[in-house]
């Protein structure tokens, strides 16, 4: 299972109603968590055959910001 991590402009929990709605349309994702208390206000998404570009296309037009992130 592939993990992508990205950074996001979501401040507030109100916003994982849009985070559901986007997540759900896209094919091969698992599970997802955002995670609050990071300064980056990180968005974890596990699944098969991830396209980064999709994921981060589809949060855009839902008006949530997201940068990709790299693991070292």
């Amino acid at each position: 299972m592939e993990k992508l991590m990205f950074e996001t402009n979501v401040h507030c929990s109100s916003l994982f109603h849009n985070i559901h709605a986007v997540i759900k349309q896209i094919d091969g994702i698992k599970k997802w968590k955002l995670d609050l208390e990071s300064v980056y206000k990180v968005l974890i998404i596990e699944g098969q055959c991830l396209d980064h570009h999709i994921i981060i296309k589809e949060l855009g037009i839902a008006g949530i910001e997201a940068q990709r992130l790299y693991e070292e």
